[in-house]
């Protein structure tokens, strides 16, 4: 079972993996079910849901991913935002996936093409490679990876390259809405007014990827699309090695900055400020600007293993 081989954790007998993938299957199965007052999907949201795996399954075929990319409507559920607010406390998104029942929460709004695009960017993080943690003895199973995002069983709300891997899912999902938009506005019967309603993003994680994969591509004088779909892939397959690229092109204890990017874990100075930074950690090439900025965001924890990497 998938499960059984992305599962990590100590002295399992062959019996205890049975018993973890059993329980993770379980989880999963949970996902499949209505969630108390769920509001019953209109036909036009099915035809959204079509779509996301259509779209997703010709962007694994161009990235050379077999493994077809499809998506159940039941796992999809649109719910109110108290009762959002009430299963996700402190989480003010308007969607959300959850990897542990392998299922996706969207807020109930008027502003459809904001809901379906919250949709197409929890379809991916769906879509995308997970692992789990699991602590047999006591009976505890924990999501370890979803994409790039990398959980700390023990530490809850600690992740790490959270920040990228926003950055990479919803840069896929503005792709493939700009790539089908003729189709979509045809198909949703999208007005003109209605078109120039705002939508979401990660921007600013989207801009520190964006000059990372800038200088990748000019350091390695590759192709910039080329270096841009290494990440994409990643988030589907789980392959990291390629960002031994980043401590290449921006030196020891990079990857430490990135991985920080909305990790969870207050630093000492405010989220806002602390983003900001990072960009311009990532943008300038003065390697003691670098250094005094990550010293400056990264917790105590963080920034001691980036001085001894430092050295």
């Amino acid at each position: 079972m998938e499960s059984a081989r992305n599962t990590f954790g100590k002295g399992f007998t062959p019996e205890d993996k049975k018993a973890v993938s059993a329980g993770i299957e379980k989880f999963k199965s949970e996902g499949l079910e209505h969630a108390e007052g769920e509001i019953e999907k209109s036909p036009e949201v099915l035809l959204v849901v079509e779509k996301i795996s259509e779209y997703l399954n010709e962007e694994f075929q161009l990235l050379g991913i077999k493994t077809p990319a499809s998506i159940s409507a039941d796992r999809i559920h649109i719910v109110d935002e108290e009762w959002l607010k009430k299963r996700f406390p402190g989480v003010g998104a308007n969607g959300i996936y959850d990897p542990l029942t392998d299922s996706i929460f969207i807020k109930n709004s008027d502003q459809r093409l904001q809901s379906y695009k919250s949709m197409f960017h929890e379809a991916v993080h769906y879509a995308s490679f997970k692992s789990y943690h699991a602590d047999w003895k006591a009976r505890v199973i924990n999501p370890r990876r979803c994409g790039y995002t990398a959980y700390n069983p023990r530490e809850a709300g600690h992740e790490h390259f959270r920040g990228l891997n926003e950055a990479v899912v919803d840069k896929t999902v503005r792709m493939i809405l700009r790539k089908h938009q003729a189709e979509l506005i045809r198909e949703l019967r999208i007005g003109e007014n209605e078109g120039r309603q705002r939508v979401s993003y990660c921007n600013e994680y989207m801009d520190v990827l964006d000059v990372i994969v800038d200088k990748i591509a000019g350091k390695k004088k590759e192709d910039r699309d080329a270096v841009w779909r290494r990440f994409q892939k990643g988030e589907f397959t789980g392959e990291m090695m390629h960002l031994r690229d980043v401590e290449e092109v921006f030196g020891k204890g990079s990857l430490r900055v990135l991985a920080a990017l909305d990790s969870g874990i207050k630093s000492s100075v405010p989220e806002e400020t602390a983003e900001q930074n990072i960009l311009k950690y990532f943008q300038t090439d003065d390697v003691k600007l670098r250094d005094k900025i990550a010293k400056e965001i990264l917790m105590e924890r963080e920034r001691l293993q980036y001085e001894k990497i430092r050295g």
